[in-house]
């Protein structure tokens, strides 16, 4: 089993969103913080106006490295409806500010996909390759929602394949609770992994999820996760079993994490205790603290220790504190680490952000200390662009009408019917790829009560990406078709 795979979408980008924030997390912490992101997000009140009464959507963020004078990173956002956007205050430690939730699939590790904190339909991210060190283009992804704005599926292309999907996702929902889940990721076009989720729930929390992963023609159980609650819903306790080293499918399954959460009165997280095992046991491995700021819900304080095994103690590792200013908005961001030769804590980076005349943040300025003082200009300077809900004219917003378009048969045998279509676009072009990138045709196709027909018995079976835009060229929709 690729035991990664649940991870690989959140660390990388994270690793890439800002290069001096990777340097904030010892490499081995990846998959911990991960998770305590998750955790504290689904603290943060999904209130999506702002103090003014105004919604903002986020549409872009670049990164500039001041020391080199060059752009290092950069995301451009499109939205459908429901255009929304929420800036997640505890993930100011983190390498995001804006998450991406760039993992629909469901995971224990990262939080609660159905409500990400950008709901947008289509993501394009450029990025320093780190073997040119040249600017390009990374990696292109693209959602569709359901009417209670769970993510229904996710298509993610990276740069070498433009138009053949990486990884796709579907989900499944009953209202907001997930009932099922299916991953595929693929290599040059054919599906490499391919992976499928359950869920049950009891009272209304989730308690169990079991992943298979489908392997020699049959589905195997590859892991299986138990959650449990105290009296007031907060979740208390996660064990979650698998096998990474087992390649046949036939050995059972062992607990490779266990974590336990204690919560204040106003279900603040406020220490998070990590085990993993070892070869042999479930041993210590990370614990968290939490303070908070009167009653605000982000943590102002955050304290981390690993366990040093052979020296049998709790091994400081990260201290960070944050500076609220009038308006209840953090402002500031200091990192400290531990010096263990000097048994001290020491400077590390220092974080400023800036917020615009709506309170959301404008800019945010990062500081690495140099062994005797923070520079006097910051290193590395985040930058980011909104555009009004109410500005319907938006050029980078997906049309309302169009963004909840489907596909019917599909699979499919002779021809296909896109529904959903706006009416205000009496013709689109449609054009069909192979998982190769090979275009299969392009055509102008006229609009009939909101319905598209295309003829598809010319094709061989398999699996195509069908495009679909306006007379201007505007993309309207991207959805995979299966060719029986």
């Amino acid at each position: 089993m690729k035991q990664v795979f649940t991870f690989t979408l959140t660390i990388l980008f994270s690793n890439l969103v800002l290069a001096q924030a990777a340097k904030k997390i010892p490499v081995k912490l990846d998959q911990h913080h991960t998770f305590v992101s998750g955790m504290l997000q689904k603290q943060v009140k999904r209130d999506v106006k702002n103090k003014s009464g105004k919604m903002e959507s986020l549409m872009a963020q670049s990164t500039r490295d001041n020391t080199g004078d060059s752009l290092i990173d950069s995301v451009k956002l499109m939205y459908g409806p429901i255009d929304t956007s929420i800036y997640d205050y505890n993930a100011l430690v983190y390498p995001f500010n804006y998450p991406y939730s760039t993992t629909p699939m469901f995971n224990n590790n990262l939080g609660n996909h159905t409500s990400p904190m950008v709901w947008f339909s289509a993501y394009y991210h450029w990025t320093v390759d780190p073997n040119t060190l040249s600017y390009i283009f990374y990696q292109e992804e693209f959602r569709d929602f359901d009417i209670h704005k769970n993510v229904s599926s996710d298509t993610a292309l990276y740069a070498d394949s433009s138009f053949i999907p990486n990884m796709t996702y579907t989900n499944k929902f009953n209202v907001n609770s997930i009932t099922s889940s299916y991953a595929f990721t693929y290599q040059a076009g054919k599906s490499d992994s391919t992976y499928k989720q359950f869920f049950t729930y009891t009272a209304g929390n989730l308690t169990k999820d079991s992943i298979y992963e489908y392997s020699g023609g049959k589905w195997h159980l590859v892991s299986k996760t138990l959650y449990a609650y105290n009296i007031s819903n907060d979740l208390i306790e996660i064990d979650s079993y698998s096998n990474p080293t087992d390649t046949t499918f036939t050995k059972p399954l062992i607990e490779q994490y266990q974590y336990f959460n204690f919560y204040d009165g106003s279900h603040r997280l406020l220490n998070l205790y990590e085990k993993q095992y070892d070869g042999a046991n479930l041993t210590p491995y990370v614990t968290d603290t939490f303070a908070y700021t009167a009653a605000y819900m982000y943590h102002t304080s955050w304290k981390e220790y690993q366990y040093d095994i052979i020296n049998k103690y709790w091994a400081p590792i990260t201290y960070m504190t944050k500076h609220v200013n009038g308006s209840g908005l953090p402002d500031t961001v200091n990192i400290q680490a531990f010096d263990s030769l000097a048994n001290q804590w020491v400077p590390y980076t220092l974080d400023i952000v800036k917020y615009d005349s709506v309170n959301n943040p404008d800019s945010l300025l990062a500081f690495e200390y140099n062994f005797t003082a923070f520079p006097a200009t910051p290193n590395f300077t985040t930058v980011y662009y909104y555009n009004y809900v109410s500005d319907p004219n938006s050029v980078n917003n997906i049309s309302a009408a169009n963004n909840n378009i489907t596909v019917y048969p599909n699979p499919a045998h002779e021809s296909i019917t896109l529904s959903g279509v706006s009416n205000k676009n009496p013709t689109v072009w449609i054009a069909l790829y192979d998982m190769q990138g090979r275009m299969y045709g392009r055509e102008e196709i006229a609009v009939k009560d909101g319905n598209v027909e295309l003829p598809v018995d010319y094709l061989v079976p398999g699996v195509y990406m069908l495009t679909l835009q306006d007379g201007a060229g505007a993309m309207l929709s991207r959805k995979l078709v299966v060719k029986e």
